[in-house]
C-alpha cells in the first residue's frame, strides 16, 4: 500500500501547513512529509496571505488528492473515526464544525497583524483595536467550550478544534498577548503537546527567514522631524512590511499558476511615530 503524503510548506511561517500536519498526526495516519521549496511562488503567497493554495497542505491517500484543512479534517474522520478528531454528540459535534468553519474564514484582522513566526518573540507588541476584536471573539469561542467541556482541550478530548486553533495559540506565544488564567492553562496545554513540540522543533531548525516577513524598518538617526519614523534596527512583524516586496511575489504567482487575481488582507499599518519592537 503506498504511504500517505502530506504537502506542507515553511514550518515556521505557515499556518495553514500546521493545521493540516497536526490533522493528520491527530488522526494517526502514516504520513510522510513533502516540503514546498523555499522559493516556490505559490507557497510564498500562501504564506504571505496572498491567496489559499491547493498546494499546501495537501494530504494524499490511496488515490484521494485532499485539499484545504476543513477538508482534510472530514476527510481524515472519515477513514479514522476512531481517532475521535469530531465529538461523537451530535450537538457538541456541530458546534465543533461551527468554530473550526469560522476561525477557517474568519479573523483575517488577526492573521494579518500577528502573522505566524513561531522563532519569533515581540514582548509588549502594540495591538491595534481591530485585532483586539479578533482576539476577543477566539478568547470568548475558547471560553464557552471549555466552560461545557471542562477541558483539558476544547471539547475535552483532542479534536479537530484544537488543530484548527493551534495556530492562533502560537501567534499568542510570539506577540506576548496576555490570557486569563483558564485560556493560558489551554494555551500552554496546546504547546505542550508532543505533536507542537515536533512542528516547533522542525520550526526553529529552519535555516533561512523569508524575507518579506522579517523585511526591517529603519528610520534617519537624529531625524526628530520623520512623523512615522520607527525605532531604528528594530523588527516590524506586521502585515504592512509585506507592501515593499509584494508586486513581485504577487507577478511570480500570476506566471507560475496563471491566476489572475489574489486575495490581499488589508490592514492598517502601524500609525505614526510609532515604535514597532
Amino acid at each position: 500500500m503506498t504511504r500517505a503524503t502530506l504537502t506542507i510548506s515553511s514550518k515556521n511561517y505557515s499556518s495553514w501547513s500546521l493545521r493540516g500536519w497536526l490533522l493528520t498526526r491527530f488522526a494517526g495516519l502514516d504520513f510522510e512529509e513533502i516540503i514546498t521549496a523555499p522559493d516556490d511562488a505559490s507557497a510564498k503567497a500562501e504564506i504571505l496571505l496572498l491567496s489559499s493554495s491547493i498546494l499546501v497542505p495537501c494530504l494524499r491517500h490511496e488515490g484521494a488528492v485532499v485539499w484545504d484543512t476543513l477538508a482534510i479534517g472530514e476527510y481524515l474522520n472519515e477513514i479514522l473515526p476512531e481517532a475521535g478528531l469530531l465529538p461523537a454528540d451530535r450537538v457538541q459535534r456541530a458546534h465543533c464544525r461551527s468554530i473550526c468553519g469560522e476561525i477557517h474564514s474568519g479573523f483575517t484582522t488577526l492573521r494579518a497583524s500577528l502573522p505566524v513566526n513561531i522563532k519569533g518573540h515581540f514582548p509588549n507588541f502594540k495591538i491595534w483595536s481591530r485585532a483586539q476584536a479578533d482576539i476577543d471573539r477566539v478568547c470568548a469561542i475558547w471560553r464557552d467550550c471549555l466552560a461545557v467541556s471542562g477541558g483539558p482541550f476544547l471539547f475535552g478530548k483532542r479534536s479537530m478544534a484544537d488543530a484548527m486553533y493551534a495556530p492562533v495559540v502560537t501567534r499568542f506565544m510570539t506577540y506576548d498577548v496576555k490570557l486569563e488564567p483558564q485560556l493560558a492553562a489551554y494555551a500552554a496545554t496546546i504547546m505542550a503537546l508532543p505533536e507542537m513540540r515536533d512542528w516547533v522543533e522542525a520550526a526553529r531548525r529552519e535555516p533561512a527567514d523569508i524575507e518579506e516577513l522579517e523585511v526591517e524598518y529603519w528610520h534617519a538617526a537624529g531625524d526628530a522631524s520623520s512623523a512615522d519614523g520607527l525605532a531604528i534596527g528594530h523588527r516590524c512583524p506586521t502585515s504592512v512590511q509585506l507592501a515593499f516586496r509584494i508586486s513581485i511575489w504577487v507577478s511570480q504567482f500570476v506566471r507560475k499558476t496563471g491566476v489572475a487575481s489574489c486575495f490581499w488582507y488589508q490592514t492598517a499599518g502601524p500609525r505614526a511615530g510609532a515604535k514597532i519592537a
